[in-house]
């Protein structure tokens, strides 16, 4: 969580959390519960920094 709050810049942050998206609605993504937890760190990091998502 740390590297989220400081490691990475806001664009990069939306960029992350706009792949992890992706991967959790692919049917075909071979770690669907992974990428439910990344995308589910991503939006907290998100909230707590004030960064909207892509839309």
């Amino acid at each position: 969580m740390e590297r989220l709050m400081t490691g990475l810049s806001d664009r990069q942050l939306r960029n992350q959390q706009r792949t992890w998206r992706r991967r959790q609605a692919d049917p075909a993504y071979a770690q669907p519960d992974r990428a439910a937890d990344q995308l589910v760190m991503f939006d907290i990091a998100m909230k707590a920094r004030g960064v909207d998502p892509h839309p």
